[in-house]
């Protein structure tokens, strides 16, 4: 049985409607597509009439176009292997597969019941397929099909050296060319990464035969290479300072912006304007300020936003959304720090950077905070990217969003800035369905993209379609849903959330086990095991989901022998309650909760006492077991090394474990930058006040420094923390930029610390080593990932 692909609901044979005779075109020099059409060759995408004619000089047929849409759809091997059909009598030998195929999957129902149609096809028609095969759809007002026009020029697929006029087969290879590099909609892959995984052609073979820079030098011919002041005096009028501010005129944040129109149409970055009620624009040059009086869109994926600001005349710049050119100079204009205008130049570190799923241009121009909505500019003083977001620890290691990504903007109307709904959020599921035996209950971890006016965390609930199978809760920490196999069966889980309008549902399978009698309840707490030091408190918390009955009416939190651990303060919430203890001597004990609902219990084991030397054991053993003997020559340096632990972010942790000096490090590389971090834990550390030592290696600012925390028991109060860096080689003014950095920094590293510890050994982590969530809150240490 053939299966019938839901691609395209416009009638094929209506795209034809407008043909361009080949009589007509002018001849014209194809020497640049004829490479083109070289490289779409070794990639199986072009064929002429021979080996060496790719015949480029006339209009292409309908048939042709056809076959190209079916190639970069990547479904050429299935229409040659099908057995497919249609009604027409005027269709050639060679082609009746692809129109078969074409017709069976509703692509085209010709211009008559028996005539397919021997026609040549026009530009719109080829943009159009081509916007299509990338996921754009004219059914759903991306495009209009007879004017594909402004889409296609705005994302970089119309070249200027494409003839909409007298479109020939010339021109099927630069749209086509162009159409490989382009990412899908509302996806970081690029349509010659789709036909990669679909096997049209191998990673090596595109590598080998693919240059999009000829597209670049092609397009940019011609253009006048500008000097740095030349880019300054013509560029920064109209780069402008933006001040977010709430209803009452309060300063907020501040960022920058740039008009593409004289009429006030200016881009900045989404993030600039979230939770805006108000911002106002001001110009460097004269220091008049306007108003921000709408919004035409924004987008929190691509970190964009299109504003309108009231008034006229503005200097403008040119956008160009050719893909970034790799090791290219390019400059980045906006306010970092308030200060307006400023000017930094660098080049393109990598075109085209995935980030979290996100895509960016990485440059070595300066982008610091404020420079967030700027314009980073090519040599001919065109805008190419919006200047987004530096990496912190690391020089040179920026990020601006690709200009291209305005193609789709609507500007029909602005919402006015007050009532734009900024709050949203994105889920992002690992796996699509889950299983869960009857009468047991999982956990999963999910991901978020939260952007939500006032830095607010939204609250997260579960809809189960049928509580008989399944039932679900998200934890305590926002990030996990707890799942509760109720009965054997299927049911649909959707995941929501009290600020945004978007959710995401995934299948439950509960399959035979143990049906518990109802009403019943499970519990899920924070920890498995507690371990304290004597005098240290913490705080746990713990969710439960009942079945069969409300939620939890009462909880009772004890502890099995106070003498050992105190519980000394419970707070019930709608979801989860948050347990304080405090640990009174050394000894074993129990906590136990009860939810009121039955007799179930909920046991957590607590120690109070030897804890640090267990947590340091537990991970030297597991490196020495796990990890690979290097011999060195002098015996003090021998080590264990467990190596490539990736962590679920990317990042890159290592184990290294010196048995002449009994010392464990962590060592971890950042997925985002080639900045290492290490954790260096020796067992004197425990009697010698706790000290932890952090190397951090800012080799891309070329400082090597050592960060020493000193009395954890007091860490976070501000005044007797002792934190430091040593060993400067690069300039003196990073010395007193870090020391002010490195308190909320190295508290931040610990907290990554306390994530890679449970990662790699559930149930042992950096808060065995004396920290605690007051720590972490005591430098703004934000908890929810």
């Amino acid at each position: 049985m053939k299966k019938s692909l839901i691609l395209f609901a416009l009638v094929f044979s209506l795209l034809f409607a407008l043909p361009v005779f080949a009589d007509e075109a002018e001849v014209r020099d194809v020497s640049f597509e004829t490479s083109l059409a070289s490289d779409l060759k070794a990639l199986g995408l072009f064929s002429g009439v021979s080996d060496n004619d790719f015949d480029l000089e006339r209009a292409p047929s309908r048939t042709e176009v056809l076959v190209m849409l079916i190639r970069v759809l990547g479904e050429e091997k299935t229409a040659l292997s099908g057995d497919f059909t249609h009604p027409f009598t005027d269709v050639p030998a060679w082609a009746n597969p692809y129109v078969g195929y074409a017709y069976e999957n509703g692509l085209t129902k010709g211009i008559s019941e028996t005539e397919f149609g021997n026609g040549t096809a026009n530009a719109a028609t080829y943009l159009t397929f081509m916007l299509r095969a990338l996921g754009y759809s004219d059914a759903k007002g991306d495009f209009k099909w007879d004017d594909p026009y402004p889409l296609a020029k705005g994302m970089g697929l119309l070249l200027s050296a494409v003839d909409t006029d007298a479109f020939l087969r010339a021109d099927i290879v630069t749209v086509s060319y162009a159409a490989l590099s382009m990412e899908l909609k509302d996806s970081n892959r690029t349509l010659a990464e789709k036909l990669i995984e679909k096997g049209v052609f191998s990673a090596e073979q595109y590598a080998t035969s693919y240059a999009v820079a000829k597209l670049v030098d092609k397009e940019n011919e011609g253009k006048a290479l500008l000097t740095s002041e030349q880019i300054y005096s013509q560029c920064a009028p109209a780069v402008f300072y933006i001040e977010i501010q709430s209803a009452d005129g309060k300063p907020l944040s501040s960022g920058s912006g740039f008009f593409i129109d004289e009429s006030g149409i200016a881009i900045t970055n989404h993030h600039v304007m979230d939770g805006a009620k108000k911002a106002v624009v001001t110009l460097s040059g004269s220091g008049t300020k306007y108003d921000v009086t709408g919004v035409y869109y924004y987008s929190v994926e691509h970190d964009i936003a299109v504003i309108q600001v009231n008034g006229n005349g503005f200097k403008t710049l040119t956008v160009n959304p050719m893909p970034a050119k790799g090791a290219a100079s390019v400059y980045a204009i906006g306010s970092p720090r308030g200060l307006q205008n400023t000017i930094s130049q660098g080049i393109v570190s990598n075109p085209r950077r995935i980030v979290e799923g996100e895509t960016y241009i990485q440059t070595t121009a300066a982008i610091s905070n404020g420079s967030s909505g700027g314009a980073l500019l090519n040599s001919y003083g065109e805008v190419i990217g919006i200047t987004s977001a530096g990496y912190d620890v690391g020089q040179n290691l920026n990020f601006a969003r690709p200009i291209s990504y305005l193609a789709t903007v609507n500007l029909d109307s602005a919402t006015p800035v007050a009532d734009v709904n900024w709050n949203y959020v994105k889920y992002m599921l690992r796996e699509e369905s889950y299983t869960v035996e009857a009468g047991k209950a999982i956990s999963f971890e999910f991901d978020t993209t939260l952007h939500v006016a006032g830095g607010k965390l939204p609250v997260f609930k579960t809809v189960s379609s049928n509580t008989d199978v399944a039932i679900a809760a998200p934890l305590f920490d926002d990030t996990f849903v707890s799942i509760v196999g109720v009965a054997p069966g299927t049911a649909e889980i959707t995941l929501s959330d009290d600020a945004s309008a978007n959710s995401v549902t995934f299948t439950v399978t509960v399959t035979e086990g143990e049906v518990k009698a109802q009403p019943y309840v499970e519990y899920f707490a924070s920890v498995d095991n507690l371990m304290l030091s004597k005098g240290a408190k913490n705080t746990i918390r713990i969710s439960a989901v009942a079945v069969g009955a409300d939620k939890a009416a009462e909880w009772s939190v004890t502890s099995r022998n106070s003498t050992i651990l105190k519980v000394s303060k419970v707070n019930v919430g709608e979801r989860f309650i948050t347990v304080d203890v405090s640990a009174v001597k050394n000894g074993r004990t129990e906590l136990v909760v009860k939810s009121g609902i039955t007799d179930d219990e909920l046991i957590i084991p607590v120690t109070v006492g030897e804890q640090f030397y267990t947590a340091f054991d537990t991970m030297k053993d597991y490196t020495i077991a796990n990890g690979k003997f290097n011999d060195a020559d002098d015996d003090t340096n021998d080590y264990y090394l467990v190596e490539g632990i990736t962590y679920s972010n990317g990042d890159i942790v290592n184990l290294v474990y010196y048995p002449a000096v009994d010392a464990l490090h962590m060592r971890v590389t950042s997925v985002l930058a080639p900045v290492t971090v290490e954790l260096i834990l020796t067992r004197e550390s425990a009697t010698t006040g706790k000290k932890l030592t952090f190397l951090i290696d800012y080799s891309a600012i070329e400082v090597v420094g050592k960060a020493v925390i000193t009395k954890p028991e007091t860490f976070g109060d501000g005044k007797s923390d002792s934190i430091y860096f040593d060993e400067y080689k690069g300039e003196e003014s990073y010395k007193e930029t870090y020391e002010k950095l490195s308190p909320r920094l190295l508290i931040a590293l610990l907290y990554e610390f306390d994530r890679w510890f449970s990662y790699i050994l559930p149930g042992t982590d950096a808060s065995d080593l004396g920290f605690i969530a007051a720590d972490y809150a005591a430098y703004g240490v934000n908890f929810a990932y």
